[in-house]
């Protein structure tokens, strides 16, 4: 287990600069690992279910090829496919090619970044200076794990709020990898994810935060593997629920790079020219 502090080096002093970093308003992006939407339907997730009842939301978004998570979660930070950013395995050095990244956004704006990660070291997380706190564990097998990253994320929030924290849950992931996906060890961790979910929220409202929450998953899976082109490797769900949400199913195709120009619309960041996602309209309020 690790845990590091990132100082970001403020961009020059504005009045606007000022005023989005004192707002009230926190971001959550929530990876569960390895979450196939029919294990979803499966589960027992009473937190979940408030969530897509009251926010806007999909069971046939898309992750992309190959169906991993470092590409995964690259792609949902940069807005782009896995063809522009180059990362195509696991291994956390492997160069990426596109830099305009949400992360990046953050940085530039002066405004709060923390990376709360149960799984690989995700290199935005531990190599960009618009991170100003980063928390990775490695356990992801343990029960206990996704829970000791909802800890370090609310030890931060009570430390100094975040505008944007990216929570990864990966017990769920790492069941479907020893017991097979829709097991019900794998079931199980989905339901103990749906409870800490529920106690992060508790936990910024408890600030008096007003927050919005994306649920997302980095890829499903089949038998005891993912990375493939499958329906079951590829298919997600996406849920977006809180202010700024137009409540609702979504009608048509969401990407999992369509996630990063969302949250910056949300975040009210401006829309990287270089970004092929796009920002789902639908879940949006007007």
């Amino acid at each position: 287990m690790t845990f590091r502090e990132i100082t970001v080096v403020p961009p020059p002093f504005s009045a606007d600069n000022v005023m989005r970093t004192t707002m009230s308003y926190t971001v959550s992006v929530i990876v569960l690992g390895g979450c196939r939407p029919d294990v979803l339907r499966a589960a027992r997730t009473p937190v979940l279910d408030r969530l897509i009842t009251q926010g806007a939301w999909t069971m046939e978004a898309r992750t992309v090829a190959p169906s991993l998570t470092l590409p995964a979660l690259t792609s949902l930070m940069h807005g782009v496919d896995v063809n522009k950013h180059g990362l195509r395995s696991e291994e956390p050095e492997a160069p990426v090619k596109n830099g305009h990244s949400l992360v990046d956004a953050m940085g530039r704006f002066r405004r709060r970044c923390g990376f709360f990660i149960n799984g690989p070291a995700f290199r935005d997380a531990f190599q960009s200076p618009g991170v100003t706190e980063a928390y990775l564990r490695r356990d992801c097998e343990n029960p206990a794990s996704d829970g000791h990253i909802i800890a370090a994320a609310k030890r931060s929030m009570e430390e100094a709020p975040l505008e944007l924290a990216m929570i990864y849950l990966g017990h769920m992931k790492a069941m479907g990898q020893m017991h097979g996906w829709g097991s019900a060890q794998q079931i199980a961790a989905l339901e103990q994810a749906d409870h800490l979910i529920g106690d992060w929220m508790e936990d910024v409202d408890s600030y008096g935060l007003m927050h919005t929450t994306l649920v997302v998953s980095d890829h499903g899976g089949h038998e005891r593997q993912h990375g493939t082109g499958l329906p079951e490797d590829m298919t997600i769900p996406w849920i977006l629920h809180g202010l700024g949400v137009k409540p609702g199913p979504i009608q048509g195709p969401v990407r999992i790079f369509d996630s990063a120009p969302t949250i910056a619309k949300l975040l009210d960041l401006p829309n990287d020219r270089g970004w092929e996602g796009q920002a789902v309209a639908q879940a949006l309020a007007a």
